[in-house]
Parts: structure tokens; sequence; C-alpha cells
């Protein structure tokens, strides 16, 4: 999904001296061949915050991502970060994230809450796991547990690539989630998400959704990431995926922007959501010495059993200004 779902192509030898912008209806079946390299502007997720720029030399299908502040062959990386400071904030201006004519945020009230998200307990030890983009820019943490505490958390590690945020509180827990170690996921597989959607609009106690393992790659065939047909909306970022046992095989992640895609296809996308595979999660933890335990799937259980399970260790995450 390149920026208002059209790539631009650059000449590097121009780059930031003179830049020239080439767009086309259909980009992928254009030629580029007067041009070194194509610079994409991608979100892989809903999160503003993750705008990612790639970088594409011609002939080849692979994109490299320009991390800020690193000068990756660019005359000078100062200037690229002031451009992609600008075209970042330009998008954010798209989704609606930014008010008024200046492109600035709107003014922050130290103490409120910005923003939700689900998370869930992965140990008895108060360690959780949501989102990097649900926990990103905020002041401070809290997690509304339905016995009612509202205990303070603490970010441990986050991993904005992989879009995953280590949490913890001072208490220890009872409950906590399970992950699978086996059988492999098979696309087609049923599944279930738990969390905490518009949680001003739905219910508070949180939201249970099934579907099935709609493909074992995610956007752009991203390799960490599985598409999964359950139903997502705002706030669910940050929960578990279930397999039909009870056990945890993604992190849901981000729901396809149908809008945007529709600019550029002309129909609406239905049901493309994408989560974060299982082992990129226990890889995560075992980066940071986190112990969780796992499970094989044996037999399945009913939806409500999972339900009834998971709103034991799930939890609303607020973000505070």
């Amino acid at each position: 999904m390149g920026f208002l779902s059209i790539p631009d192509a650059i000449r590097k030898a121009q780059l930031f001296d003179s830049v020239t912008v080439v767009r086309y209806p259909n980009a992928e079946a254009e030629p580029f061949d007067n041009y070194d390299y194509k610079l994409w502007l991608l979100r892989p997720s809903v999160s503003v915050d993750l705008w990612r720029w790639y970088l594409s030399k011609t002939g080849f299908d692979s994109a490299e991502p320009v991390i800020e502040g690193v000068d990756r062959g660019f005359r000078n990386a100062e200037l690229f970060n002031v451009f992609n400071t600008r075209v970042v904030r330009a998008a954010a201006t798209l989704d609606g994230r930014y008010a008024g004519e200046s492109g600035r945020r709107p003014r922050r009230v130290k103490g409120e809450v910005i923003s939700t998200g689900s998370g869930f307990f992965i140990n008895g030890n108060g360690f959780a796991l949501t989102n990097a983009h649900v926990v990103a820019g905020c002041g401070a943490l809290r997690a509304l547990l339905r016995e009612g505490d509202n205990p303070p958390m603490t970010l441990v590690a986050d991993d904005p690539t992989n879009d995953l945020a280590l949490l913890k509180i001072a208490s220890r827990i009872d409950n906590y989630a399970l992950f699978r170690a086996g059988p492999p996921l098979r696309q087609g597989e049923s599944i279930v998400t738990y969390g905490y959607p518009l949680l001003e609009m739905l219910a508070a106690q949180g939201n249970i959704g099934t579907g099935v393992v709609s493909a074992l790659a995610g956007f752009g065939n991203d390799s960490g990431n599985i598409q999964i047909s359950a139903p997502v909306q705002p706030g669910n970022s940050g929960g578990p995926v279930f397999d039909e046992g009870g056990n945890v095989v993604g992190v849901v992640r981000s729901k396809l922007n149908v809008l945007q895609v529709a600019k550029g296809s002309g129909d609406i996308a239905q049901n493309v959501n994408f989560a974060i595979k299982v082992n990129i999660v226990t890889g995560f933890l075992e980066v940071n010495n986190v112990k969780y335990e796992t499970s094989i799937l044996k037999k399945a259980v009913s939806n409500a059993d999972i339900a009834d399970k998971a709103k034991l260790f799930t939890f609303v995450v607020q973000c505070i200004g």
C-alpha cells in the first residue's frame, strides 16, 4: 500500500536537490527504467505512528526499510529526516490524527486518557503483552482489570518493527495465557479473538470475535503475520488470538484500511485483518528473558469456554498523556 495507494519514483542522484515524482494509475505495471529507485511510504498497521519508508531498486522485488537518522546513501540524511517528518505528518492528517491547518496535534491535558487498546497477561509475575503502537507516545500506562483494580503498568520493552510491547504490573497474577507449541498453525483453522474494541460504545466487559486463519502471511506477504477473518475494531489491538483449544496463536495487530484500498481498487475489502504470529511473539519474550508457558492443541473447546478463560487474563490498556 503506497502513499495514497501510489508509489513515487525518485531519481536517487537528484534526491533532495530536486525530486522527480511520477504517478501512474497502476504503478506496479508501469516501467521505471529511467529511475534508479522507488521510494514507498508504507503503513503495516492501523497506527499512524508506524508509517515507514522503504526503498526498492529498479529490477528487484525486495524493498529495504529506510531508518530515520541513518544515512543509507542519501546526500543529506538530515534533510531526509525533515522530509520524512513532514510527509508522515501529512499522512497522519489524512487519517484524521492531527487537527487544524497547522498539522499539529491537539494539546494534551496531562493525566487524561488519550487512547485505549487490549492486553493480556503471559505469566504469574505480572508480565503482559500488547502492541507497540498502543503504548507509543504515552506519558503513563494503566491496566483496567475485571476485578475493578486499575494498577499502573511499566513499559519493560518494545519492538516497533514487529509491533509488540512488554508491560508489567507490580502484583502477581493468578490467570494468564498459554502459547501454542504445536502442531503448526494451518490455513483455514478456526480462531477466536478477545479484546476491548470501541470501549465507550461496546460492552466494557470485553468482546469475542470468531473467524478463520485466512492466510499464513500478512499484508505484503509479511511472514511474521497471519491474516484472519475475525472482526477487528479500534481497541482490539494487542489482544490475543486463540486456536480452538484456547491457546494463543497470535496477537491482534491491525485491520486493512478498506477506504484507502477502495480508492485504488474500486472495491471494499471485507474481513481482512492481521495478527502477529506466535513464534514472533514468543521470540520477543525470549529476547527479553521473560518466562511463558506453552500447550499443544489437543481438542477443541467451545467458544464460550474460550471467552470465559480469556476474560480472566485480558484487560484494557489505557494510554495516559
